[in-house]
């Protein structure tokens, strides 16, 4: 009798997909011109002229003076502009080299990679966005303050200055040059505080700021290694 031996071989497929995904850069230039330290020596020029020529000059010249004052400082506000607009550059470089050996179907994992890429991507530039915005309008208040009160100081003068002399018919040199003198004094310190507490202000939201941004940066990144280790265990 003869003895028949079958031999079954099987042979297994590993498929193997190799993804390479260069991240997205994005680089932002901003450029911001100011002209303020202009203005701020133009201005203490003239609180200088005008403080010599207290000692010198009557009530109605002086009138005439803080008039002229405050029309030259309308046409600096007109003529010098406080910032340029913001230029931004923007480079973005994206690749992705797909190599596959055998025909098959990405994984769920691979998809939910490159998913959550993209939104961490998204996520940053929103932020870096919001926080340029920002910091570009508090920057713009905060150099149109001192101009502003400024004016406003000057219009008060003046306003103080008509009343006083309308409702005293007499008094002294002396005594007027003592109380102006103490007036300009007296508003120096006001706005000296103001630009102060602003200055504060400002430097106050920026680190707070700064510290929301990192910390929703973290907790991003905590949710979405939780998000995988609850996922793989």
């Amino acid at each position: 009798m003869f003895t028949t031996t079958t031999t079954t071989t099987t042979t297994t497929t590993t498929t193997t997909t190799t993804t390479t995904t260069t991240t997205t850069t994005t680089t932002t230039t901003t450029t911001t011109t100011t002209t303020t330290t202009l203005l701020l020596l133009l201005l203490l020029l003239l609180l200088l002229l005008l403080l010599l020529l207290l000692l010198l000059l009557p009530l109605l010249l002086l009138l005439l003076l803080l008039l002229l004052l405050i029309l030259l400082l309308l046409l600096l506000l007109l003529l010098l502009p406080l910032t340029t607009t913001p230029t931004a550059t923007t480079t973005t470089t994206s690749t992705t080299t797909t190599t596959t050996t055998t025909t098959s179907t990405a994984t769920d994992t691979t998809k939910l990679q490159l998913l959550q890429q993209q939104q961490q991507q998204q996520l940053l530039q929103q932020h870096n966005y919001y926080y340029l915005y920002y910091n570009q309008q508090l920057l713009l208040i905060l150099l149109q303050l001192p101009l502003l009160l400024l004016l406003l100081l000057l219009l008060l003068l003046l306003l103080l200055l008509l009343y006083y002399y309308t409702t005293t018919t007499t008094t002294t040199t002396t005594t007027t040059t003592y109380y102006y003198y103490y007036y300009f004094y007296y508003y120096y310190y006001y706005y000296y505080y103001y630009y102060y507490y602003y200055y504060y202000y400002y430097y106050y939201y920026y680190y707070y700021y700064f510290y929301y941004y990192y910390f929703d940066y973290y907790y991003y990144y905590y949710f979405y290694y939780y998000y995988y280790y609850y996922y793989y265990y």
